[in-house]
């Protein structure tokens, strides 16, 4: 009778809290296997540029409860047109989108586009601008570049590359991974340079060969592209997901310009000095005009 007392007395303290925690609204977060914007298993398991971002927003947006699912492009594109409350962290902005997603004011993440990869030591053979020219590196015929067969980068580095088709200057490799395997051929000097995203890169060093050799190479900006990319946080297109991304853009806001949010990406890049560079210089600048522009207040 005395432990029966003791049960009730406890659970009419919790039952107040349990009720709040129901009434809240649940935000339900979805992520995916796409190592390092997601890593969902091994050694770096979540610690994903999109899931940093994730986790920090779920500790601020302390009105809502969180779950998370992971389901892949087809399916999150179905739940948001079937306005579920859903939200993601890492997604690309375009006009279709934007039909059936609301988009954070800012974005959130800032993350290097494809450009050149190159081993530190070897830095002296390319061209001492901060941005290199893929067009005039390929003159070069004493470096070669290693690239998977049939891999697009973009319409202006895949103009350039169709111009050099057949060069002896350009190792074409045909194999079931998309990228591990030229990094195995540039840490052994098998090629001089690859393309890819810094990021990606970095994370299959790291996974596949060691930290020390991830610090061995740097990326290299190229003239045929811009630098840079930039990607939103999004919510359903309803009356649910307008307040959340509401909620969402303050955090952002505040937590953008520091350190620490900065390191999410930059734990990813190989050239930490320039991420940083183009952190401030362009990424900063801007959001500002960003936030003055669609008048988010802090």
């Amino acid at each position: 009778m005395k432990k029966k007392i003791i049960l009730t007395i406890i659970w009419l303290f919790i039952l107040p809290f349990h009720l709040f925690s129901q009434e809240k609204d649940t935000i339900t977060w979805i992520e995916n296997d796409f190592p390092p914007v997601w890593i969902v298993k091994g050694t770096y398991k979540g610690t994903g540029g999109a899931q940093l971002i994730q986790n920090l927003l779920k500790k601020k947006l302390t009105g809502y409860n969180h779950r998370k699912i992971r389901t892949n492009v087809t399916r999150f594109r179905y739940m948001m047109k079937n306005k579920e409350k859903i939200c993601d962290c890492a997604t690309f902005k375009t006009p279709d989108r934007e039909k059936y997603m609301y988009f954070s004011a800012i974005p959130a993440s800032f993350i290097m586009a494809n450009g050149i990869i190159t081993k530190k030591s070897s830095l002296h053979r390319f061209s001492d601008s901060p941005e290199i020219s893929l067009n005039d590196t390929l003159k070069d015929k004493e470096l070669i570049l290693g690239v998977t067969s049939d891999r697009k980068f973009g319409d202006q580095i895949d103009t350039v590359l169709e111009k050099y088709k057949g060069s002896r200057n350009i190792y074409n490799r045909i194999a079931g991974d998309l990228t591990n395997g030229l990094v195995g051929m540039l840490i052994y000097d098998r090629v001089d340079y690859i393309l890819g995203y810094d990021w990606e890169l970095q994370y299959l060093v790291k996974k596949f060969w060691s930290p020390k050799k991830a610090e061995g190479l740097i990326f290299l900006p190229l003239k045929e592209t811009k630098p840079y990319l930039m990607s939103y946080i999004v919510c359903t297109k309803n009356e649910w997901g307008k307040k959340v991304i509401n909620d969402i853009n303050q955090i952002l806001i505040r937590e953008v310009p520091k350190k620490g949010y900065r390191n999410i990406w930059e734990q990813w890049m190989s050239n930490k000095k320039l991420y940083r560079k183009l952190y401030k210089d362009v990424y900063l600048k801007k959001i500002s005009k960003m936030i003055f522009k669609n008048n988010v207040s802090s």
